[in-house]
């Protein structure tokens, strides 16, 4: 049968939805998610979108792991004792 469908919604709608999670994420918008994401939940398209575009672009991939440890060092230094953040 050439209209099926998938919990009462045409397949053709529930491929395109898929489409729309997924739909390329540029290297001038994966900053913008990078970033977005160290500060709130991203959203499951937002998560998907994301690694595929650092599944294949290696300048997005190096800013991620920039951004982590950037963060990692700043939680650091924010733990030290304050009288050794003077120095």
């Amino acid at each position: 049968m050439a209209d099926e469908s998938r919990g009462g919604k045409p397949l053709a709608t529930v491929h395109l939805r898929a489409r729309e999670m997924i739909s390329w994420t540029s290297a001038r918008t994966s900053p913008e998610l990078i970033s977005g994401g160290m500060d709130r939940p991203l959203t499951l398209g937002e998560r998907l979108r994301l690694r595929i575009h650092l599944m294949m672009c290696r300048g997005c991939s190096n800013f991620e792991r920039q951004m982590q440890v950037l963060r990692n060092m700043a939680r650091r230094f924010g733990e030290r004792p304050e009288a050794d953040k003077d120095n």
